[in-house]
This record gives C-alpha cells, structure tokens and sequence, in this order.
C-alpha cells in the first residue's frame, strides 16, 4: 500500500498510474483542493461528470482509469505541512490497509501566474507558500514514518536546486532542503530519496501539433517556462519511476533531458562572466525618447547577434533566453535611465512592447501616467 502526497497532480498522477499497471497497488492519494468523492468512481461509476470543475472531472477521469487497471484508490484532504491533519491520515491509513509500504512525497505549490518573480517583487507569502509543503512537509511526514520499515521514501525535487532558476528562489531552496534532508536521513528502514526532476508537460509528444515550443509563453500557459523539445512526458515519467524502484542505494538521483555539465556551463558557472562583462556606450543614459526601438534593437542586435530587427522582433524567439535577458534588462536599464528586472522580457518579448514599458517607466519617474 502506498501514499502519494500530492498525489493528485500531474506527476503524483503518473507515478500512481505506473504503481497500478507494475502491481495493481493500493494508493492513497492526497491534495488540497478538488478532491473527488470516492463516490464518483466506486462500483463501477462511470456516469458523465456534466457541469463539474475542470479539475474535479479530469481527476476524476484518472482515477477510474486506475482503478480499471486494477488499482484500489483512497483519496484523502490532506495538507502535508499539517501535523493533525498527518496523523488523522496515517490513522486511516493503519486502520484500513493495516501498514504503509511507501511513499512517495508529491505535495508542492507551483503557480505559473506567480512562479516568475523577481526578488524584489518575492514577499514572505510567496516564499512560506513554496516552502512549507516542500519543508514543514517532510518534517511532518519524517514524524510519522518513524520507527516504521519500507521500501522507499521519494521525494520530488527539482533540477532548480543545482541549476536556479528565474524567480525560483522559494522554490529552489525548498528542493534543495528535501535533497539535503535525504542525504542525512536515508537509512534501510526509511530509505529516504529525492529524484531532481527536469520540467515537464502532461501530454505527449504526438499531441504538440496544436502547441508552440514554449520558451517563453504568456503566464496563461501551464507550460511556462519549459521548454517543449527536451521536456518529459508522461510515459516517459514512467519509465523513469521504474528504473528508480529498481535502484536500491542512491539518495538522490538527477533526471536532465538535456547535456547536464553543459547546462551547468551556461546557468551557473557563465552567469558571472555573463553580470561582469563591459558595457561599453550603454553606461551613458539617453532621455530622447524617439530613440528607444533603435536603442533597444541596438543591444539585441549586440547580444543576439540578430539583424533586420523589426518592432514584432521577439527576443526568445531569436534565441534569448533568461541569463541573455539579465544582460539585456541591464543594459537598457543603464541607456535609459529605468529599471528594468529580467521579468519585464518575459511579460514584454517583442521590441514594441519592451519600448512602451520602458516610456511608461519614464512617464512614472516623470511624475506622469501611473
């Protein structure tokens, strides 16, 4: 028997749907919102869910596939970081399965409309809401598992805590505590261990005909921020979860889709040599406001190495990406006297949109439009 916290999202999701076709296992599956009534899909209901939330009637859907494949599921209310709401759980979980086999520690908050912030922008809510399921969570699922004996104990963490991220800094620590916290607590009862997940998309690859690669989309897209060629999908998420129940030793394991030293390279060990590079012209600031699209093609055309810019131009498309917008957003801050953060490339990708927040900014400054 197993629980998955979380285990209602996407990846809590396809590691449950991998448990049940390996051994038709018996899951108790957690979350914190649009959680179905066990009603919905006991006894062979199959009856249209008309009219119910679009997350209620997808979950819903999953589960009956589970449970066709021969899996007994349980879901359950449950914030991880809430001790009365743990123990209440485990006591089920005892009362009704007689023990817990594994588990697998799913329960996170990833938000793509507040996800991409800068750091002055990252008030305490913001961190506490990404730290306490990845933090306090562990501690309280560590209080329970105690003196019990399983299989494992996986915890979903991210490449993030090895290679950062825009605006990921609760997020990023959160994860880089689960790694430390099963390094120094993996032991043959409680075989804690984190896997250091790269983004993924819950569709698969022959369903991207309808999709743009996604660099940088609109905060809409519940793909922000991944990028489509070299994200996992789900049955590839399977895959991966069944070479991990067949290892036996590692506390933490690091899935990169793509070449990891070469990432390395370009996100951590080049953002320095990237913040320290001369600026040349751009440390004299210009106020003359007919020269901005000019300015701003300038210093793409200088970091991207582009040419025959137009104002539709748009910066990832042109094969920006965030260290190279840091850069930009730097120097335009420098030429025209504003400050711009690496989130306003996101929000404003083409040249037309980044030279109207950057007249906007002024007309502030200037006592203007607000």
């Amino acid at each position: 028997m197993y629980l998955i916290t979380g285990g209602l999202g996407g990846i809590g999701m396809t590691l449950a749907e991998y448990l049940v076709r390996s051994c038709h296992a018996r899951l108790v599956l957690t979350g914190m919102d649009a959680v179905p009534d066990p009603a919905l899909w006991e006894d062979g209901n199959d009856e249209p869910l008309d009219g119910a939330d679009k997350a209620l009637a997808e979950r819903v859907s999953r589960i009956r596939k589970l449970v066709a494949l021969g899996g007994e599921v349980v879901t359950a209310r449950c914030d991880a970081a809430d001790r009365d709401q743990t123990r209440e759980l485990f006591d089920t979980i005892d009362k009704r399965f007689g023990g817990l086999d594994g588990v697998v520690h799913a329960a996170g908050v990833f938000e793509t409309q507040r996800a991409f912030r800068g750091l002055d922008d990252t008030g305490r809510e913001d961190c506490v809401r990404r730290l306490r399921p990845k933090v306090e969570g562990t501690l309280v699922l560590a209080e329970f598992l105690r003196g019990r004996k399983l299989d494992f104990v996986l915890m979903q963490s991210s490449l993030s805590s090895h290679l950062g991220g825009l605006g990921f800094y609760a997020y990023t620590a959160g994860n880089a505590f689960m790694d430390a916290f099963a390094e120094r607590h993996h032991d043959a009862d409680v075989p804690w261990m984190t896997v250091n997940w790269d983004g993924w998309i819950f569709r698969e690859r022959d369903d991207d005909t309808v999709h743009q690669s996604v660099v940088s989309p609109s905060f809409a897209s519940p793909d922000f921020g991944v990028v489509a060629e070299i994200a996992i999908r789900p049955s590839e998420g399977q895959d991966f979860y069944s070479r991990l129940m067949n290892m036996a030793e590692p506390h933490q394991v690091l899935i990169s889709t793509a070449d990891f030293e070469g990432r390395i390279d370009q996100w951590v060990r080049s953002a320095t040599d990237r913040q320290a590079a001369p600026l040349g012209h751009d440390r004299t600031s210009t106020t003359d406001d007919a020269d901005v699209e000019s300015g701003i093609a300038e210093i793409w055309t200088d970091v991207l190495g582009a040419g025959d810019l137009t104002g539709s131009s748009d910066f990832f498309a042109l094969g920006g990406d965030s260290l190279l917008g840091v850069t930009v957003a730097h120097r335009l801050s420098l030429r025209f006297d504003v400050v711009l953060s690496m989130i306003t490339m996101f929000d404003n990708p083409t040249i037309d949109q980044t030279a109207a927040e950057i007249r906007r900014l002024r007309g502030r400054a200037a006592g203007g439009t607000k």
